[in-house]
């Protein structure tokens, strides 16, 4: 590694949010307890293979056979070395998500694109991901490295029939290497219509480009860094509010002032913020 790849890390973050259209903004994750403290005490993110999500939609392409068989798709798991991990962007809290992951013991972390990619950047740094000088001469193999094989995807919500309409398309024609590998993060930031509430932004790796083992479940990036706030159930009991804040603060360094109880169904709060009676 050149110093210019160690001291430029910002740098290195720009050039990958620039050429991957990359908008910088707010990031929000829903976590069970369990999962949550889990990533604190790795101090990781959790990345997975598509092939082991719950629903076999998210991974339509690679569970399907075109029927024009002379195409370069047509049989291939095209996603299988791809690894990723499902945030959203919202204005405000959601009742299904807190519903969906969190319920009584949840938490909800606060983030940004810009914080998620640079803690991946400088995780890959850390762990030699580029001394390999065969494969890396210079800061612009670096560079070009982590703009293909890190990326956040904005998920498009489509009907059933614009799915199946995809995948045809996408199969019977044959396809240039760039464009195969355009096809695999498109393919993968698809879901049907009915999960649109969401909002869901997705994040990448591809961990065989770079030089990461591939697992069942892959911890990559730094997670504590990159949390600004911490909101916890709004069904959570004040005795488990108390122990949790402990927790947080005392056994893993997180800071009070960003730690929070959701008031999504608090109407004490809500007379309060706006002077009713």
């Amino acid at each position: 590694m050149t110093n210019f790849e160690i001291d430029n890390v910002d740098k290195i973050v720009a050039y990958v949010m620039e050429e991957n259209n990359i908008p910088d903004i707010q990031i929000q994750k829903y976590y069970s307890l369990k999962w949550f403290l889990s990533a604190l005490k790795k101090d990781n993110y959790t990345f997975q293979k598509p092939s082991t999500w719950s629903d076999p939609f998210e991974d339509f392409i690679s569970k399907l056979a075109s029927n024009n068989k002379g195409t370069f798709v047509s049989g291939l798991n095209i996603t299988d070395d791809i690894y990723a991990m499902s945030t959203i962007n919202k204005r405000s809290e959601c009742d299904g998500m807190w519903s969906n992951f969190a319920k009584t013991n949840g938490v909800l972390i606060y983030t940004s694109s810009r914080k998620i990619i640079k803690s991946l950047v400088s995780f890959l740094i850390d762990n030699g991901c580029f001394k390999n000088r065969k494969l890396f001469v210079n800061g612009y193999d670096v560079l070009t490295t982590l703009k293909s094989n890190i990326k956040i995807e904005k998920i498009n919500y489509l009907t059933d029939k614009s799915i199946a309409d995809f995948f045809i398309n996408s199969t019977n024609q044959s396809l240039m290497p760039d464009d195969y590998n355009k096809l695999r993060f498109e393919s993968l930031s698809i879901k049907r219509i009915e999960f649109d509430y969401e909002s869901e932004y997705r994040v990448f790796l591809v961990p065989r480009i770079l030089k990461l083992e591939e697992k069942r479940f892959l911890n990559a990036g730094y997670f504590k860094q990159t949390i600004s706030k911490i909101v916890l159930s709004p069904n959570a009991s004040p005795l488990r509010v108390k122990r949790l804040e402990s927790i947080l603060t005392g056994k893993y360094g997180m800071s009070k002032k960003i730690i929070e109880q959701s008031k999504l169904y608090d109407i004490l709060s809500f007379k309060t913020k706006y002077g009713l009676n």
